[in-house]
């Protein structure tokens, strides 16, 4: 394919968190390139469990928050200060209740320990996001009532959850959001690969290891070959575990299937797709991050 120097290379690539950063980092350092990431929202360990657990419907944000990390890491000093914000996690010996009293009051946030000097370099419309979708998470879980543990839980996907909460629960709104602020500052998007069904990702070893969540998937396992990945609309629980256990590998194969519900692909994934000059299926921990996106309704056509 010959393109003039001129021209903008549309390029859309398939990945999850961490597996194409290099790639991702590179692309973005280059004025030609306009680049579409293509991702899913199927993680749901540590941090991600807990506000999948609390907030009912919403995707994993992780591998989101990620992302738009890497776009933004290169480009200004303040963007180094918005990623530090998204990458921040409250030290241990702050209870849940110190947590969420924080996050109510932006004013009180400035003084997290840790977080004084990185709030000092955002700028206003970052700040006005973080403060604004901090506060109704803030509201959403006193007003929930329901215990969480929020140790180890970085602060930008608990302004992914404040925004969801905000848009009525609509995942790809909730990108939208989120990117509108963003986007003067990259020339990258993000895309959910989805249309923002709630799914729960787990797979079968030939062995008959059952992997619950997408969590023990990128923990170690036997060495047995993945017999499937089965995109579920309700987490496993203990009934659907035992009887996977209790199950041939043939029969829980069989099941798993009749239980597997793809979701359909977003209108901005296939238009990411059909408009690209280069569509690249990224690095990565494939069975835990971009297969299950190929699993989506309308991505193989």
């Amino acid at each position: 394919m010959q393109l003039e120097k001129s021209e903008f290379i549309n390029i859309t690539l398939f990945c999850g968190g961490r597996g194409s950063a290099n790639l991702v980092k590179e692309f973005v350092r280059r004025s030609n390139v306009k680049l579409n990431l293509v991702l899913n929202g199927y993680d749901n360990g540590l941090s991600t469990g807990v506000i999948r657990v609390l907030v009912e419907g919403i995707l994993g944000p992780s591998d989101f928050r990620k992302n738009l990390s890497h776009l933004l890491e290169i480009h200004s000093p303040n963007q180094y200060f918005i990623i530090d914000c998204l990458e921040y996690r409250f030290p241990k010996e702050i209870n849940n209740d110190e947590i969420i009293n924080y996050l109510h009051d932006y004013n009180l946030l400035k003084k997290a320990p840790g977080l004084s000097s990185i709030i000092d370099g955002l700028d206003d419309d970052t700040i006005g996001l973080f403060r604004k979708y901090l506060k109704v998470f803030a509201d959403f879980y006193k007003a929930q009532g329901r215990p969480a543990d929020f140790d180890g839980c970085s602060l930008g996907n608990l302004i992914f959850a404040g925004v969801f909460i905000d848009k009525n629960c609509d995942f790809n709104k909730t990108l939208d959001e989120i990117m509108d602020v963003f986007s003067s500052k990259i020339n990258a998007s993000l895309c959910n690969v989805s249309r923002g069904e709630n799914r729960f990702l787990c797979g079968l070893k030939e062995d008959g290891e059952f992997l619950s969540d997408e969590a023990l998937m990128v923990e170690k396992q036997s060495k047995a070959k993945m017999k499937g990945i089965y995109l579920l609309e309700k987490q496993p629980d203990s009934d659907l575990i035992e009887k996977i256990n209790n199950s041939t590998v043939d029969e829980a194969h069989d099941y798993l299937i009749g239980l597997h519900r793809p979701p359909k692909i977003s209108k901005k994934a296939k238009e990411c797709i059909e408009n690209c000059d280069i569509l690249i299926y990224g690095s990565g921990t494939q069975y835990s991050s971009t297969f299950p996106s190929y699993q989506t309704s309308g991505i193989s056509e």
